[in-house]
């Protein structure tokens, strides 16, 4: 595929060939999926956490309304 010279400097990458285009492809993907597994991950950790306050506050109301 030389004959397919792509350049992609108007990009302003300087990219000059199909396979280094695709490389770049490929890495750009692999970034935005590693940022939304992390993102994802954080939301779990988030909802993780508020799931275990309520279940704190309710085992604390709980516990005050017994001892009333």
């Amino acid at each position: 595929m030389r004959g397919l010279n792509c350049q992609a400097s108007g990009l302003g990458l300087g990219l000059e060939s199909v396979s280094e285009l695709a490389l770049a492809s490929a890495l750009a993907s692999a970034l935005a999926l590693a940022l939304a597994l992390a993102l994802a991950s954080a939301l779990a950790l988030a909802s993780a956490l508020a799931l275990a306050l309520a279940l704190a506050l309710a085992l604390a109301l709980a516990s005050a309304l017994a001892l009333a």
